[in-house]
This record gives structure tokens, C-alpha cells and sequence, in this order.
């Protein structure tokens, strides 16, 4: 299964309502870096996708779904719909 990595990113963002510049400040890492993520130019290490979702208040279940990772455990539907629902405006 194809992991995408960007398409989390740049969702997770949106869902948070945070600019480019404000995750990357949070994370911490440059705005091109970020950019450069977001459009799948590079891939994330599992530390800085850890800073994203703790920056974002993003479960990590919830980027995984996102990025296409295949679900582990019932709970993290649940982790899922939790976030979404909260988010939804």
C-alpha cells in the first residue's frame, strides 16, 4: 500500500486551520521543508510526522488513516471520527 505522506500533511493542516508558516514554526522546521512534505518531494521522519500531529492536535491514528496506512485497531476509527467531529464547523 502506497503511503502518502503529503496528502496527510497538507489535510491535517487544513482540518487545523494552521498556514504553512505556523506549522512549520511549531514543528520546528522551515517553510520550504514543509512545503517541500507537503508536495511529496520528500518524505517526513517518523520524529518530524510526531512533531506535525502533536502541532496540529492531531491523534497519529488519525494522520495514519490519512496517509493511507492500513488500520491496526477498531480504536483508531474511533480516533477518527473523534478528531473529525471535533474539527467540523
Amino acid at each position: 500500500m502506497l503511503v502518502n505522506y503529503a496528502r496527510a500533511i497538507r489535510v491535517v493542516r487544513a482540518v487545523s486551520g494552521l498556514d504553512q508558516a505556523t506549522l512549520a514554526s511549531r514543528v520546528p522546521c522551515t517553510g520550504s521543508y514543509l512545503s517541500l512534505l507537503e508536495r511529496g518531494k520528500r518524505s517526513p521522519s517518523d520524529a518530524t510526522v510526531a512533531a506535525i500531529c502533536q502541532a496540529a492536535a492531531c491523534p497519529r491514528e488519525v494522520f495514519d488513516l490519512l496517509a493511507g496506512r492500513p488500520f491496526v485497531e477498531d480504536a483508531e476509527l474511533l480516533a477518527f471520527w473523534r478528531y473529525m467531529t471535533r474539527t467540523a464547523h
